[in-house]
């Protein structure tokens, strides 16, 4: 076992604590070459001050709190520095499997700072979405300059282990997507979204005995539901395609609003006597916001799935739904040969010769030329 000591800074002095040595592991190159790289991302974060800076950014707004309170918030800052740099080293996980992850390795709880000598603690998916809206973007930015003059600067890269300083004179710019985790929009698919959304909620009500006076339970109304979705997909190889969809469509105008009515009633239930259940204020306030959030798309989504599939009629960029549960994306017309369209952002990268990233930005809409 070893003692080992977290101390990055004067202000805070976090306690040491015994844990056991990893597990043993035996040939395995590609587990060998993700550890040594590890231990590389965090020899750099304990000398390049990034620890330092991510505990000065996590006090901001927390300066006159009580002791125990800060303590917490800079503990958290410390250890959503790391969850962030392990995320982007397993970007093609999302933030469930990472949190399976962590909970079921040595080595990345180790890493993370979760692992004491009684056990990992583990790390939530919503502690992780919280680690990932830790720091502002100027703080990232400004965490980044200053990575990248130490590693340009001869005697600071040496205290990174650096061989030899990264060359800065030549910088290589170019623009990318940075796609948003939707599916592909489809108007009436977004019905289904809606429906589903609300009818999820409607289970967590009345799983507490809030129950507000349906026909079926909320299950059936899902089935029904995926029954119509999968007659809409179905109805394109047919020769009257055009009629069969317009027909299927009203009916899961009518149930949707069915469903937003049974909803409705549910949520004003829980508004008013989430007390005598389980949930806290700020949970049945999540409800609550889950449930609005999607009544107050449904009008648009129905409307917009009516005029493109009955009406036969374009809808405008600017007034289109591209996804109920991201407002704000953008169709990027690229012409890649991954694809015509892409969904997302423009993100431009500047990175040196080496293919070290020095300077990014994220552009809400297409890329000035």
């Amino acid at each position: 076992m070893n003692n080992i000591t977290k101390a990055v800074s004067p202000e805070i002095a976090l306690q040491s604590w015994l844990r056991p040595a990893l597990t043993p592991v035996g040939p395995n190159k590609d587990y060998a070459q993700f550890r040594d790289q590890l231990d590389a991302v965090d020899k750099l974060l304990r000398s390049s001050h990034l620890e330092s800076m991510a505990l000065d950014f996590a006090r901001v707004g927390y300066e006159s709190a009580a002791a125990a309170p800060l303590r917490r918030r800079m503990e958290f800052g410390l250890k959503a520095l790391r969850l962030e740099a392990l995320r982007m080293l397993l970007v093609s996980m999302s933030l469930r499997e990472i949190s399976r992850t962590i909970a079921s390795s040595d080595l990345l709880a180790d890493f993370c700072g979760v692992r004491a000598i009684e056990g990992i603690k583990g790390v939530s998916k919503s502690e992780l979405e919280r680690a990932s809206k830790c720091f502002t973007a100027e703080q990232v930015r400004w965490m980044g300059q200053v990575f990248i003059e130490m590693v340009a600067e001869a005697d600071r890269s040496a205290e990174l282990g650096l061989v030899k300083p990264q060359p800065m004179e030549t910088c290589l710019v170019d623009s990318t997507c940075l796609p948003t985790n939707i599916h592909f929009p489809v108007d009436w698919v977004l019905l289904r979204d809606v429906s589903r959304t609300l009818l999820k909620a409607v289970i967590l009500i009345r799983r507490t005995g809030l129950r507000a006076r349906m026909p079926s339970e909320p299950a059936v109304f899902a089935r029904q539901m995926n029954r119509w979705c999968i007659q809409m997909t179905h109805t394109r190889r047919r020769s009257d395609a055009k009629r069969m969809r317009k027909q299927v469509l009203r009916k899961m105008k009518r149930l949707l609003r069915a469903i937003g009515e049974h909803a409705r009633r549910h949520r004003d239930r829980l508004a008013k006597e989430y007390a005598s259940t389980k949930y806290g204020a700020r949970q049945a306030k999540r409800i609550v916001e889950r449930i609005d959030a999607m009544l107050t798309q449904m009008p648009t989504a129905i409307k917009q799935a009516h005029e493109r599939i009955i009406g036969e009629r374009a809808v405008p960029s600017a007034q289109k739904i591209l996804s109920v549960y991201e407002s704000d994306v953008q169709v990027l017309v690229r012409g890649k040969a991954s694809g015509e369209i892409e969904f997302g952002h423009t993100l431009m990268i500047s990175e040196n010769t080496s293919g070290l990233i020095t300077d990014w930005q994220l552009y809400q809409q297409a890329a000035p030329a």
